[in-house]
């Protein structure tokens, strides 16, 4: 039976082999890094638009938080982990990746790893160990010439550095300077225990708030907008036990920025919110009691009688 060689040849043509192995799979590990970011800042981008396009409701924030997360998980799983690490490549294969690369090899590298390995096909089969030396001796030989293998992987690692680079700072510079939902957006991706309320952008102002009134008055509700406009805003009122919501259009005056609306003749408690774009103000209410109040002031005018004296 023949014995694979124990000689610093066959062990110098193994290192080889293993040295090219690692640099191909850290060329594969570096590109995909660079595919990761890149679809991982479509995921973000595409995310952060969607909070955006729906107010930062509490249901779109979540929605696109885990559509981002599976996203990075699942490209990271496929090019990160299973496709550099996972992937099962052979000496043999090797050999022909390093023959592929310079074929003034000419199957050198490749019979001198299938002579040297061991193979139960060739237990019958008596090979030279000179031979077996020569042709392992020639391969390391001309490998050596060659770096040792390290001009294999040389350029194509450069160019995956230089993609890994330039993604991560095309993605940096249009957080920074791109559009404003990008930087909001990755505030409450990257800090996914921050409430959507706290990052929102968009608020609405809404005044007197909770408030008590006298039964049958009036009272004006006040909303200004932050951080953006709309061209209708609504305010919505329930009363009493009345589960349904009634929508009225608030006016706008120029003068103070602020949209108004008065609420006539308040008989029960009474919850209202402003809304306008899909951006929702907290539900305010209104209680209503009998206070004392003055209804009618009767004046009485008194006037001193003229006496005629003049005074001094």
């Amino acid at each position: 039976m023949f014995n694979r060689p124990q000689g610093s040849g066959y062990e110098d043509l193994i290192e080889i082999i293993r040295k090219v192995r690692r640099r191909w799979r850290m060329r594969l590990a570096l590109r995909g890094a660079a595919i990761v970011i890149a679809l991982g800042f479509l995921a973000f981008a595409v995310s952060s638009f969607g909070m955006d396009v729906f107010r930062y409701s509490d249901w779109s924030v979540t929605l696109f938080r885990v559509f981002a997360y599976l996203a990075m998980v699942g490209l990271a799983a496929r090019f990160l982990i299973l496709l550099p690490l996972f992937r099962r490549v052979t000496d043999e294969q090797v050999a022909l990746y390093i023959e592929e690369y310079n074929p003034e090899l000419q199957q050198a590298v490749i019979s001198a790893v299938e002579a040297g390995a061991d193979d139960e096909r060739k237990s019958d089969i008596l090979v030279s160990p000179k031979l077996i030396e020569s042709l392992v001796g020639s391969a390391v030989e001309q490998c050596e010439s060659m770096d040792h293998g390290r001009g294999i992987e040389h350029r194509r690692l450069q160019k995956a550095s230089g993609a890994l680079a330039l993604f991560a700072a095309v993605g940096m510079v249009a957080v920074v300077l791109g559009p404003s939902f990008l930087r909001h957006g990755g505030s409450l991706l990257l800090r996914p225990w921050r409430s959507a309320q706290a990052a929102n952008p968009y608020s609405i102002t809404v005044e007197p708030g909770h408030i008590g009134v006298a039964r049958g008055a009036d009272q004006m509700v006040e909303a200004r907008l932050g951080g953006f406009d709309s061209d209708r805003v609504e305010v919505a009122v329930k009363t009493g036990d009345n589960e349904d919501w009634q929508r009225w259009p608030m006016t706008f005056d120029e003068v103070t920025g602020e949209y108004g609306f008065l609420l006539f003749d308040l008989q029960e408690p009474t919850h209202y919110f402003v809304e306008a774009s899909g951006v929702r103000s907290d539900i305010w209410r209104i209680d209503v009691s009998d206070l004392p109040f003055v209804d009618k002031i009767d004046i009485e005018l008194f006037f001193p009688k003229y006496t005629g004296l003049e005074p001094r």
